[in-house]
């Protein structure tokens, strides 16, 4: 099947260290591949090869199709990229539909605002962006942005794609008027078989054997919440600490691990936690096939695909309010924590898990069921095919 339109996505970062947002374009391209339709995705170079990604040229990926890398002399700060916006200011007009992710970048303020002047239908990936807490930290910058033309800006986009209806509340609270449509964020099956990644390359890599190990995968960053899981896993290792383990893997963009060690002293748990860094391949496999629970105290979240990723392992999973799996939380495919006395709660279901190995199994396999019938890849892209052919057909998003 061939389908016959240009599409062009416009992400500021395409490094895997920048976990979710990068992976949801990435497979998201390879499955459109998959359905005839071959789009374009531009970036900048923040944490990418130069060997793997030249500058200012296309790309070929037979998996993923085109990609053009854009230097970004500024790096971390907005990822302002000069020979993109160039290049964006010659070539959007080509393009029958632009799909921007992260909104507080500049190239896609850059690439929203040439969209809406040239006329070409556009759609805004906040990935939690908007949500309240991540339009606090670092605030200022980001309320002026909104205040001086980025709430107009955004609100004449085509569609915001929203991976909740927690979000939805929360764009419509900072005046976007844009409508909005709920896709959620899709994921691969877990392979059907551990023959390739052995518990001994688990022990191996974690220093995990004989304890119970309760892991995070994701960055090492604030809105992950880290401190609360801290505290709470300090409250189980102080009565055992010669069973539990805490597993923080992931990448640390922001140097992050200084804060991590203060909070390991306070809450005196420094033994039982390893930070392995960011695990790739087999022994990230090991990791989801491994490990005993799955926590995420995320103080923001879009649609965590590390979640979903452990889950789709049969992995039992706690979770915080903000990580916005209500949906699965009805239907009792994770426990979810919220309001008042959240460090005591989080720990008593740690606690409970630790001690109720069959529970742990029981909700393991709801959470594989679950993300099996919401977040297979198949139904993801079919949605966005749905999506692009609405707008470029000027059909009502609702």
């Amino acid at each position: 099947m061939s389908i016959d339109y240009n599409v062009l996505h416009i992400i500021p970062f395409y490094s895997d260290l920048f976990g979710g947002p990068t992976m949801m374009v990435k497979e998201l391209s390879n499955h459109f591949h998959q359905k005839g339709l071959s789009i374009d995705v531009i970036s900048t170079n923040v944490n990418t090869s130069k060997h793997e990604f030249p500058l200012n040229t296309w790309i070929e990926d037979s998996l993923h199709g085109r990609v053009q890398i854009f230097n970004s002399p500024t790096r971390y700060t907005y990822y302002t990229s000069p020979s993109m916006a160039r290049w964006l200011w010659k070539h959007l007009k080509d393009y029958d539909l632009v799909h921007c992710h992260c909104p507080f970048s500049f190239p896609v303020i850059w690439g929203s605002f040439l969209s809406s002047l040239f006329g070409v239908p556009f759609i805004i990936s906040p990935h939690g962006n908007f949500n309240p807490w991540a339009v606090d930290y670092k605030g200022l910058k980001k309320q002026r942005f909104l205040t001086f033309g980025g709430r107009r800006l955004y609100s004449k986009a085509s569609c915001i794609h929203i991976l909740s209806e927690t979000a939805r509340t929360s764009i419509q609270e900072l005046g976007i008027s844009a409508p909005m449509r709920l896709i959620p964020n899709g994921i691969e099956a877990a392979p059907a078989s551990d023959a390739d990644t052995p518990v001994s390359l688990f022990h191996e890599h974690f220093q995990s054997e004989g304890k119970f190990t309760f892991s995070f995968l994701g960055r090492l960053d604030p809105q992950k919440g880290l401190e609360r899981l801290i505290e709470a896993f300090g409250l189980l290792y102080e009565k055992h600490p010669n069973e539990l383990q805490l597993i923080l893997a992931g990448p640390d963009l922001i140097n992050y691990r200084e804060n991590i060690a203060h909070y390991l002293k306070t809450f005196n748990c420094e033994d039982g936690v390893v930070l392995p860094g960011m695990v790739r391949e087999k022994v990230k496999t090991a990791l989801l096939q491994h490990s005993d629970v799955f926590c995420f105290t995320s103080h923001s979240e879009g649609n965590s695909i590390a979640l979903l990723e452990a889950m789709s392992f049969g992995k039992p999973c706690i979770v915080s309010e903000e990580c916005n799996m209500e949906v699965a939380h009805q239907h009792d495919a994770v426990i979810q924590i919220d309001g008042e006395n959240f460090i005591s709660r989080y720990a008593d279901a740690m606690l409970e898990l630790f001690r109720n190995r069959e529970k742990g199994k029981t909700l393991g396999a709801r959470a594989k069921n679950f993300v099996r019938d919401h977040h297979s890849w198949s139904i993801t892209t079919d949605r966005f095919l749905r999506l692009y052919e609405d707008i470029i057909n000027k059909q009502a998003i609702e």
